[in-house]
């Protein structure tokens, strides 16, 4: 199995074409240990028609000391220049050029199955554009996390990204995979004013992966013991 590897994926289609800010609802199950490497992928897309993406992971990367444990991530591509970032505090900054020219900020957080909020909004502007900072709130144990912001021209997400599931390092085929699983169970937009109307389900060559809405929620499982029980669908999160 060539890693990385992406497990099952969701689409999102807002009414729309460009939002301003984003807020996750999500429910975390399943076996999170350290390793195998998994990120849990909450929004790809662009902001300015610039690639970014945010969510966490079970095993974050430090440049020099490799892997660190659960944490967070926020990367954005078309530049390497750290002025575009601002870690939070114990984090650090992370530009390379192994994805293509990228930049982006990482943070520790003892996360683990559980329910939790998810943010990505406007904290700040300069001459040379917006800050866009990603957060997480445990809305179990309590309190509040933050991996950093990063710079963009402007505030506007793409309407048409994506979460998905990945395992990216100590595995060597999908047997050594716990299960995963990921609900998103809500998603808004623009000060949670805005939901989307559709959501399309779809998978990469990980075949032990399910993915489906049920009730206005996205549910992504992936693992040795999970059996697909649905098919690549575009569903209506309105019914």
């Amino acid at each position: 199995m060539q890693l990385p590897m992406g497990m099952a994926f969701g689409n999102w289609d807002f009414p729309t074409p460009e939002l301003r800010d984003l807020t996750f609802e999500i429910d975390i199950r399943g076996n999170m240990d350290r390793q195998p490497g998994r990120y849990l992928q909450l929004y790809e897309g662009s902001i300015s028609g610039i690639h970014f993406y945010f969510g966490l992971q079970t095993d974050i990367s430090r440049p020099d000391y490799g892997g660190q444990g659960h944490g967070l991530l926020f990367s954005r591509w078309e530049t390497r220049d750290s002025a575009d970032a601002r870690p939070a505090r114990n984090g650090w900054i992370e530009n390379a050029g192994h994805e293509d020219d990228f930049v982006g900020v990482r943070v520790l957080m003892p996360w683990s199955t559980g329910k939790y909020r998810c943010t990505l909004a406007v904290v700040d502007e300069d001459p040379s554009g917006v800050w866009y900072e990603f957060g997480v709130i445990d809305r179990i144990k309590g309190g509040s996390y933050s991996a950093g912001s990063l710079r963009f021209p402007t505030a506007q997400i793409s309407s048409h990204g994506g979460t998905w599931t990945e395992v990216y390092s100590s595995a060597r085929s999908e047997a050594d995979v716990p299960e995963t699983e990921l609900r998103i169970l809500s998603v808004s937009a623009n000060n949670k004013t805005l939901r989307p109307r559709k959501c399309r389900v779809c998978y990469g060559d990980f075949s032990r992966s399910d993915a489906y809405v049920d009730s206005g929620t996205l549910i992504l499982r992936s693992g040795h013991n999970v059996v697909r029980m649905h098919g690549a669908k575009h569903y209506d999160m309105d019914a």
